[in-house]
């Protein structure tokens, strides 16, 4: 689900924000020309399973299969 708030102002911040735990700022100057505009977000970190723990969980299940077409 996405939800927008949007404050204006000469000297202020923007925000759009996600439920899902992503925000994302804008904040900037005005009346110089020399604005800066940052940008900040966060998200969430996810459990990735490294690559050997898949190959065993991988082989283990093949080994399964090969027992039961045995039995």
């Amino acid at each position: 689900m996405l939800f927008l708030f949007v404050r204006q102002s000469i000297v202020g911040a923007e925000g759009v924000g996600l439920f899902d735990g992503i925000d994302l700022f804008i904040a900037y100057g005005a009346h110089d020309g020399n604005d800066v505009t940052l940008f900040t977000g966060s998200e969430p970190q996810m459990a990735v399973p490294e690559p050997a723990t898949l190959s065993l969980l991988g082989l283990g299940g093949f080994a399964l299969l090969r027992r039961r077409r045995r039995s």
